[in-house]
């Protein structure tokens, strides 16, 4: 099986439940937002064709052996994502209540206004002043998308969404929430004119798949040109690593974590090359897994 399918498709036996640790949803979230900084996501907030197999490989670089697939672990838990944020904007739209943007919670002016919503919204029952500090980052990483179950215009994965919907993870924000996209999608059926648009837009490809295995060969291929140029400057003792150790240091670790973090990063060109191509907030979370790594190792 090649790496599009192992990053795409789970062996996990089916109604099984995937932990998800904390470090690997921080993980996902970062690199999320560095995906919808790099412009990956659609006007109409669902990410573009293929973003979410690469998304599984930028998380399992970051997290070595968490195996965690596109689908269903990525699209479970984005979908459960989705829905606590849509249950949160929902609240804070409504009249009478607000958003406290410093103690990142729904208020309500008057427990009759509480009571009322929550008799014909079950599922807001205990969000009033319940802290949500993620709020900020969920609109930032869904945006436009807070009512759909689309979490990726690829149309092969919708339609593998009912055949996974079983497979969930542990909740940000909430624990058990049960997905209602397909309710959301029942009432948001495009017309037949939508419809005709997209199949236009996707070319004569199936699924769009010719180009999203192009858009994959083209990034295996930089970042193997990338990984080669590490590996050289290493075994030609040239590369200079003076900027990994400052950044390590920037991040106010410990002078020993400092030294076990840079041997670490140092002993395997791969790691090199990783930690000079993400941004500032992932190379934190990546010195924290390596540390966290060598601990339990």
């Amino acid at each position: 099986m090649d790496n599009h399918n192992n990053l795409n498709a789970s062996q996990e036996p089916k109604g099984r439940r995937r932990k998800w640790e904390a470090f690997e949803e921080e993980v996902l979230l970062s690199v999320l937002e560095d995906f919808v900084a790099r412009k990956q996501r659609c006007d109409t907030g669902a990410f573009k064709q293929g973003t979410l197999i690469e998304i599984a490989k930028t998380v399992n670089v970051l997290c070595p052996n968490s195996n965690i697939k596109a689908t269903p672990h990525i699209e479970s838990k984005l979908k459960k994502w989705k829905k606590t944020y849509s249950l949160v904007f929902d609240m804070i739209n409504t009249s009478g209540f607000a958003w406290n943007d410093v103690k990142k919670c729904v208020e309500v002016d008057s427990d009759d206004a509480w009571l009322s919503y929550v008799q014909k919204n079950k599922e807001a029952d205990g969000w009033r002043s319940k802290p949500f500090p993620l709020y900020d980052r969920f609109a930032y990483i869904f945006g436009k998308d807070r009512a759909t179950g689309n979490v990726a215009e690829t149309p092969a994965e919708m339609m593998e969404e009912q055949s996974h919907a079983q497979v969930g993870a542990s909740d940000i924000g909430g624990e058990n929430v049960v997905s209602s996209m397909n309710q959301q999608s029942q009432q948001s059926t495009p017309s037949e004119n939508s419809q005709r648009k997209r199949k236009r837009a996707m070319g004569n490809s199936s699924d769009g798949t010719e180009a999203i295995i192009s858009g994959l060969k083209e990034f295996y291929v930089e970042s193997g040109k990338r990984m080669q140029m590490v590996t050289e400057a290493l075994v030609q003792g040239t590369a200079n690593h003076t900027d990994i150790a400052n950044e390590l240091e920037a991040m106010g670790l410990s002078p020993m974590d400092q030294i076990d973090a840079l041997t670490l990063i140092l002993e395997k060109p791969q790691n090199v090359g990783v930690f000079r191509a993400i941004n500032s907030g992932l190379k934190k979370v990546f010195v924290q897994r390596l540390l966290s790594d060598k601990a339990s190792g």
